[in-house]
């Protein structure tokens, strides 16, 4: 496989060397482009890149994505054209805003896309100290997935309500039906709690039984092979095969989406169910656009850039205002100590009410320049401040 490149159209070395979002790059492999087998297995080469450096690494059902800042992550993972995108700079950025905002989801603001961006933001802490620049716009992306989300929404919430909604349309209702859902983790909690919410009798299975905090029991899979042909849908959604079923008749199966990444339902007895299945990756292709949710959603994916951008481009300028103030501070010091001791017969409060004096007449003089420092996208504030105050 040929080494990773830049796509065509935005390579590295055609952004403009002012540009503060130079250095930013992500590697995107989702359901649109990437199979879901394909992916698994990209999840696993992309794991050791996380050792070498603090990276946020993405992995979900439809996507498994690594972003960082500085030289790309160097592999073979493009072949032709297919596979695995490297974005670059602010194409980078703002894919990072817009996977947070749900406007990559196959369920356009679905919920899930952001606790699992949560997760990932803890891991990258966890592996060391990530670039300054790459944590603040991860905890960028992550106020504008908060803030798209306080308003009206396209009535599904995410892969749980699409999987339920295929269902429906070749069951019907599904009140009093049986709903086996195979797997215990967030998305089979939350695709059983949505079938229940509408009025399905569900029956939820793992590979290791036990009773939930709310006291539901849970069968083992092999007990949910055996209960498949006696049900109305299925719903898997496990980490690695779903081996026993592979002892049940095809024609004997209820309608079954499956929901993990890989698939969990044996290979052969996907094509065998023809309309009567539906795996993850086609689940991503049935996407439905919800039009005022993503024109709001692109308008705060906007100002979150534009004021990222300022930030990023002002981070030299905020060290010469650190430097400012530090300076400031001894100077004050050293001027209100030298003056307390031409003045010993003052008594404490006086002494500090001296301090305080000189403390607050200091941050009136600093507040315009520094307020300038920080918001000093072109260099020119920080130019003044290094020839004006000697830094």
């Amino acid at each position: 496989m040929p080494a990773i490149s830049a796509p065509a159209g935005r390579r590295p070395d055609l952004l403009a060397p002012s540009d503060p979002a130079l250095g930013f790059w992500a590697l995107v492999a989702d359901a649109g482009r990437v199979d879901a087998e394909r992916r698994a297995e990209l999840a696993l080469a992309f794991e050791p890149l996380r050792s070498t450096e603090p990276l946020l690494r993405l992995v979900t059902c439809h996507r498994v994505e690594i972003h960082g800042r500085g030289a790309p992550a160097e592999g073979a993972w493009l072949e032709d054209g297919a596979g695995p995108r490297l974005l670059v700079g602010r194409d980078a950025m703002r894919h990072l805003l817009r996977v947070a905002a749900g406007l990559e989801s196959a369920v356009v603001g679905e919920d899930q896309i952001l606790s699992q961006l949560r997760v990932a933001a803890r891991s990258m802490h966890g592996s060391g100290d990530p670039d300054p620049a790459l944590d603040r716009l991860v905890q960028v992306a992550l106020g504008v997935g908060r803030r798209v989300r306080r308003g009206p929404r396209w009535r599904e919430r995410g892969l749980a309500d699409r999987s339920l909604g295929w269902l429906e349309g070749r069951l019907g209702r599904l009140p009093g039906l049986r709903i086996l859902v195979v797997g215990a983790g967030a998305m089979g909690v939350a695709v059983a709690r949505s079938a229940a919410r509408r009025g399905a009798r569900v029956t939820l299975a793992t590979r290791v039984p036990r009773t939930l905090t709310d006291g539901t029991a849970l069968i083992d899979l092999a007990a949910a092979a055996d209960l498949a042909p006696r049900v109305d849908g299925i719903v898997v959604a496990l980490a690695g095969p779903w081996e026993a079923l592979g002892r049940a008749r095809p024609d004997e199966l209820p309608p079954i989406v499956d929901l993990s990444s890989p698939g969990a339902v044996p290979g052969p007895m996907r094509a065998a169910f023809g309309p009567g299945f539906i795996g993850i990756d086609a689940l991503y292709e049935r996407r439905l656009p919800d039009a005022v949710f993503e024109q709001r959603a692109a308008a705060e994916i906007s100002a979150a850039e534009r004021a990222f951008l300022t930030w990023l481009a002002a981070r030299p300028s905020a060290a010469s205002a650190l430097r400012l103030v530090e300076r400031t501070a001894r100077r004050r010091e050293r001027r209100v100590e030298r003056t307390l001791r031409r003045l010993p017969d003052l008594d404490e409060r006086s002494r500090e009410l001296v301090r305080q004096l000189a403390a607050q007449v200091a941050a009136d003089l600093l507040h315009e320049p520094l307020a300038r420092l920080r918001t000093d996208a072109d260099g020119s504030a920080r130019a003044a401040a290094l020839e004006l105050f000697d830094l």
